[in-house]
């Protein structure tokens, strides 16, 4: 006995029919340019947000840096070092993302446009 009912396939004559269903033609490049596009404002919103974030890691490292500075007379040497070389390399690792990001945001843009040029061809299908 089944559990569930199994929806009916939709018939290619229906009223509401897709723009987007079919794989030929237009619609798949217009359909792959619109999914290009949100990613690509994705990640600008990604690379600001890692930007930021380096740009406050540095901040940070420069207050730790006074930090000892004023207070850290009595630490030795080595503790300062530690945390400026951990801060050092969170500061490389996410400016290393930030970087890729924005060279992942340039090829997105290159492909938005190569997408975009195929959907406004017409279709030769037909």
């Amino acid at each position: 006995m089944l559990i569930s009912r199994i929806s009916r396939k939709p018939s290619d004559n229906s009223p509401y029919k897709s723009r987007f269903r079919g794989t030929g033609g237009g619609a798949f490049a217009l359909r792959q340019y619109l999914r290009c596009r949100e990613e690509f404002y994705q990640r600008i919103v990604v690379s600001i947000v890692q930007t930021c974030f380096v740009v406050f890691l540095l901040m940070f490292a420069r207050t730790v840096h006074r930090l000892f500075e004023s207070h850290g007379q009595e630490l030795s040497n080595w503790v300062e070092i530690g945390c400026q070389a951990l801060l050092a390399v969170f500061i490389i690792f996410m400016a290393r993302r930030a970087i890729r990001n924005a060279l992942d945001i340039r090829s997105l843009r290159q492909e938005m446009k190569r997408l975009y040029e195929e959907s406004r061809r017409p279709d030769d299908d037909n």
